[in-house]
């Protein structure tokens, strides 16, 4: 255990928003990344789509006009909305899962079915530790999970809430502590 775990620390009392399961030698952390910043970014979400599309391709379609220009122009932008809705999606019903199938571990970070997959060798885990990356814009540090093994670092979980990320960074620490 590291120093900065708590004592009293209980796998099988998660904070809301986080599951844990043991299976034998396997385990599972699935932890949501259900926010109310979501519900802040919807309006702009569908404000800046809205804007996009009548703006560029609407009025294309409504002059009967097509412009190539236009199209091409309104690319990024569109890509741009895309791209916002996947993170207020993320935000609102997103989730990470880490799970160590006695052999390989996995972690999930997405919404539903759909997202990305990454998998890591928990037998050469060396620490769990908080990493501390660029601030935001509000000058906040922006704290995720990472897995330390040598020179490589496994990063993820900068959307969970604090409780869920400290609940997740001392879960792994003790399932470390413990392997065999």
């Amino acid at each position: 255990m590291n120093s900065s775990d708590p004592i009293d620390f209980d796998l099988q009392h998660p904070p809301d928003g986080v599951t844990f399961q043991r299976m034998g030698d396997a385990w599972k952390i699935v932890s949501t990344t259900r926010s109310v910043q979501g519900l802040f970014l919807i309006p702009f979400a569908i404000l800046w789509n809205g804007m996009v599309w009548y703006g560029f391709i609407g009025q294309q379609i409504i002059h009967g006009v097509f412009s190539v220009v236009a199209t091409l122009v309104s690319i990024p932008f569109i890509l741009l909305g895309l791209v916002l809705v996947a993170f207020v999606l993320h935000l609102m019903c997103g989730k990470f899962v880490i799970e160590f199938d006695g052999q390989t571990g996995k972690i999930f970070n997405g919404v539903g079915r759909f997202g990305w997959t990454r998998q890591f060798d928990w037998s050469r885990v060396e620490a769990v530790e908080e990493f501390y990356c660029v601030p935001d814009s509000r000058g906040r540090d922006r704290i995720e999970v990472s897995f330390r093994t040598g020179f490589q670092r496994v990063r993820f979980g900068w959307s969970l809430s604090e409780s869920r990320r400290r609940f997740v960074i001392h879960a792994l620490r003790l399932l470390l502590s413990r392997r065999a």
